[in-house]
């Protein structure tokens, strides 16, 4: 296997010559590309493609977590590995939410950096925060599906029927309660996603492991 093939944003040039200093040092490792902002950032990748994409959450002019979504919809974009200074849980289901599959807080060791790194590689999801317990909390909370956006139970049964084609009758009838009810339920889960047209609720069911069972509209 070569190299892995790194690009790094962070506004501080400082932070990113450290960062680039320790990955060039890696056998199995190479910085191909910098930038200090998300805005230009999809061409970066594109001309550069990176493998694995190290990113500072909170920029000058934000756009981080767009950039994550927008390289998640791209076929062949580098997995997205967060390193931050926000050690919250909050922040972290966020990045996670938005297609991110690694969350480190930049007081990690160098060595656990780069081995969350390699594992961002492999395809394995990480998770590095200060508290050891808080760690654990997300890595329960993104073992099952949609629980890592804050979703009750009861919100997670009606976006997956609305995610198969249910109309809102339909889920009703299916759950027991009153239209009027899954159209509240269906206005809460969209604002908590970011979501709102039937596409919306079928794409993300889709992604998200929520279209297994074998319920379909008649």
């Amino acid at each position: 296997m070569g190299q892995l093939r790194l690009m790094l944003i962070d506004d501080h040039h400082v932070v990113r010559a450290g960062l680039k200093a320790l990955f060039d040092h890696q056998p199995d490792m190479i910085v191909v590309a910098e930038a200090a902002f998300a805005g230009d950032a999809v061409a970066v990748v594109e001309s550069s493609r990176p493998d694995v994409l190290v990113l500072d959450l909170t920029l000058p002019g934000g756009g981080s977590l767009d950039l994550i979504r927008t390289l998640r919809a791209r076929e062949g974009s580098p997995k997205v590995i967060v390193l931050t200074m926000h050690d919250d849980s909050a922040y972290t289901r966020s990045a996670l939410l938005a297609g991110a599959v690694g969350y480190v807080v930049k007081t990690v060791g160098e060595q656990e950096l780069l081995d969350a790194v390699r594992a961002v590689a492999r395809g394995q999801i990480v998770i590095d925060l200060d508290d050891a317990n808080k760690t654990a909390a997300v890595y329960q909370q993104i073992g099952r599906p949609g629980s890592a956006t804050g979703l009750s139970d009861r919100e997670l049964e009606v976006l997956a029927l609305l995610g198969r084609g249910f109309t809102n009758q339909e889920v009703a009838e299916k759950l027991d309660i009153s239209p009027k009810t899954v159209a509240t339920y269906r206005a809460r889960i969209g604002e908590k996603l970011g979501i709102r047209t039937t596409a919306d609720f079928v794409r993300y069911a889709a992604d998200n492991g929520l279209m297994d069972s074998g319920l379909r509209p008649s």
